[in-house]
């Protein structure tokens, strides 16, 4: 059960907690981030992947006559979450995973990390 305690202008999340990559995260179920109050917290939530997911490549603009190419993966969870992931994250459906990032409006999850059942997929800050 994740409890909020607000004082001062500042909500403090009462929930377990886990750090990975010297990074606090709550450790929270998919309703609870569906049900709201989440925003901006970063979170660890599991889950068994229900969708294909979809990988984007967007081609930007060369700058300074540089290429390039950025990727994006995009898939949903087995309660409704979605999860994006700032490249490319080979999962399969119906694979378990466990997704470390920050959570964003209408139950959204941006992932820092995937944990799947044969590889780990990290983004480096």
């Amino acid at each position: 059960m994740v409890r909020f305690r607000i004082g001062k202008n500042k909500r403090r999340i009462i929930a377990p907690k886990d750090s990975r990559s010297g990074k606090e995260y709550l450790v929270v179920s998919q309703s609870q981030i569906l049900a709201g109050g989440l925003e901006s917290v970063r979170v660890r939530v599991s889950g068994i992947v229900s969708s294909k997911p979809l990988v984007v490549t967007r081609l930007p603009p060369p700058v300074f006559g540089g290429g390039g190419h950025d990727h994006y993966t995009v898939f949903k969870l087995d309660s409704g979450v979605t999860v994006g992931f700032p490249g490319i994250a080979l999962v399969s459906e119906g694979e378990e995973v466990t997704v470390y990032g920050v959570v964003r409006e209408g139950g959204q999850v941006i992932a820092d990390k995937i944990v799947g059942e044969k590889a780990e997929f990290e983004i480096q800050s």
